[in-house]
This record gives C-alpha cells, structure tokens and sequence, in this order.
C-alpha cells in the first residue's frame, strides 16, 4: 500500500528494476550520474528542527522534486500526480514503491523553509560541482536579461487608491478594529457620495481619505500593542504603510517612474523590452564554454539592466573565488561609467564585448 505521509527510499532491487525501464541517456539519469544530491542535505537540514513536529519527508527528495516541478514546467500538484506514475521521476527522486509522493502542499512549505538565500546557497554548491568537474571556465561570461510579464490586471487609479486603502485597513485591524470600523464606513460614505462626480475629484477624495488615515496609523508601529503582537502581523502592517506612502508619492508625482502598477504585485514596474510591459526582467549570466548559468537576479522591469552586469559577476566571484576574465553584453553595457567599473585594473577587471549604439 502507498503511503503518503512518508518517505521510503528505493531498494536495491527497485533500483536495478528501474534502471532497466529507463533509458540510460534519459536526462534524468545523466542528471543523477553527474550530480551529487546528498552534498546538499546538511544544509536543507538545517531548515528543519530535529526536537520539533513530525518527522520530515526527505529534504533531498524534496528538492528533486522541486526541480523536477521548474524544469518539466509543472505546477506543484502536477509534479506530485507524475511522480506517483512516472518511473524516470521515480528513479530520479529515489522514491521507493512502498511510498506515494507527498501532499503537493508540502512543496510551498518546502520553499518557504528553505528560503531564497538557502536556494542561493545550493545554486553556488551545484555551480561548485559543475566548476570541479572542469565544466565552467572564467574565459568569459554571456549576460543577458529576458522579460517577465506579471500577472496582474493594471487598475485605474481610483481603484488603486482604494485597494491601497483596503489592504492597509486590513493590516490595521488586529491593532485598532474599533477605529478600523470607523474608517470602512467613512470610505463607504465617500464612495456613495462621489458616486455621480467626475472620476478626478472622485480620486481627490480617496487620496485625502488614505492620507488621514496614514496620519494616525503611522503611529501604531510605536505603540505597546504593535510591540505585543507576532512578527508576521508586524510585517504586514509595515509593507501596508510602505505600499500607502508610495501609492501617494506616485500620485503627488505624475510623471515620474517607478509607479506601483498593482497591491496584489507591488514589485511589478512597468518596463519596455521591444514594446511597454508590466512586470520584471530575469537576468542571467552564462559560462560561454558550458552553457552553464552562473548567476541569476530578478530585477523590476524598469531595472538597471546593464549596472545588474556588475552585480552578477561579483555574486560569483565572492561565492567561488574566482575570477572571470571577459564579459559579453548588450547594448545596455553601453554606457561609459558602466564600461569603466566593469574594466577598472582595481575592479573586476573584465575585457567587455559589446555593441556600441548606432
């Protein structure tokens, strides 16, 4: 009987079984042959309590499948559904046919354990392995970034404020719910009035109203029951009162950039990368000789692309201690000061390769 709520390995002749149902070039046996896994589980272990809670399912497992679920393109509970079947997943995550994969839950759980500096960490410990085996070179690095598109729906203005406004009165709440009451009914007061107003004064007064309430609730952080309550309730309010001062900042700045585009992705910018975009740039930098990418960074899609360049190679070299020779660039290396921190004899030193503007 499969059992979900453990993790039971594969045994020697399950093993030999599966080995001979997939094929020995399938890139999932290449992918165990020249990966050593177990060299990441001190540090996933260290995620977890050995004294606290139930017994972990096997953080290498886990892990595996969390590769599996990025590079197959599989959402958390596809993943699980195609381990239960699939013997080249089943081989490759060492999962052995007395044991089903986990609820696909566990895999949010597993990320949020984890963390992105832990996920930093195994990047560089599987770049190191790629590095020993004489995979990466230094000769030089291919940087170029390649843009993600949120997923969100761009509010008006109005609508912004006022879920601006819901999502800070929210985090009050826990705080001041007498006081949070008084606001929700004075904000349904001001949407019956301005009902029939044009949309410019229906804006003026939802700003004015979020601006009233920042004036008190910029001082619940400094109050006895701020100080009392868990840290994850602390956190919301302060990203709430973050996201309010730069909804207004925005708005008191019309033709500035860096305007929030959406509360449900208040990192998400509005970028041109061939045409305007709303969300991100993925930013990589790659081992010309391997193929390999040795560094990774997700910028706001108005990010400084080309200044990201220096930022990479210096992640590398400090996790590695190396030192890369050549960087290969876009256009966006264009620029003289960038050109001169990336060749700078007292710097990173780097022969750069790239195009100049027409």
């Amino acid at each position: 009987m499969l059992k979900d709520d453990q993790f039971v390995p594969l045994s020697e002749a399950e093993r030999q079984l599966y080995g001979q149902l997939v094929p020995q070039d399938h890139f999932l046996r290449r992918l165990l042959e020249q990966i050593d896994f177990e060299r990441f589980r001190p540090m996933l272990s260290a995620c977890y309590d050995s004294e606290q809670g139930r017994p972990p399912w096997d953080p290498v497992a886990m892990l595996k499948l969390e590769l599996l679920a990025r590079h197959y393109n599989l959402s958390d509970r596809e993943v699980m559904a195609q381990t239960r079947v699939n013997v080249a997943y089943r081989l490759f995550v060492g999962l052995g046919l007395g044991s089903a994969p986990p609820h696909h839950t566990l895999l949010t759980y597993f990320r949020q354990r984890v963390g992105p500096e832990r996920m930093q960490e195994i990047f560089h410990a599987l770049l190191g392995q790629a590095r020993e085996l004489g995979l990466v070179r230094d000769r030089l690095r291919l940087k170029d970034a390649t843009h993600i598109i949120a997923n969100l729906a761009v509010p008006s203005t109005i609508r912004l404020v006022a879920e601006t406004r819901v999502q800070l009165l929210e985090a009050l709440r826990r705080f001041a719910p007498v006081r949070v009451g008084e606001e929700e009914q004075r904000a349904e007061a001001i949407r019956t009035a301005s009902d029939d107003l044009k949309d410019e004064e229906r804006l003026v007064r939802r700003v004015a109203h979020v601006r009233a309430i920042l004036a008190w609730a910029d001082a619940v952080p400094g109050q006895a029951v701020f100080a009392e309550a868990p840290v994850a309730p602390q956190e919301k309010l302060r990203a709430a009162l973050a996201l309010a001062h730069k909804v207004l900042a925005d708005r008191d700045d019309p033709e500035g950039g860096d305007k929030v585009r959406s509360v449900h992705d208040a990192d998400a910018r509005r970028g041109k990368h061939g045409k305007f975009y709303d969300g991100y740039l993925y930013d990589v930098a790659m081992d010309a000789d391997s193929q390999l990418i040795t560094g990774v960074n997700v910028l706001p899609a108005n990010g400084n692309e080309g200044a990201d360049a220096t930022q990479l190679i210096r992640q590398e070299e400090q996790a590695h201690g190396n030192d890369v020779q050549g960087l290969s660039i876009d256009g966006a290396g264009y620029r003289g000061e960038l050109l001169r921190e990336l060749t700078d004899p007292q710097g990173l030193h780097l022969d750069v390769f790239v195009p100049p503007r027409a």
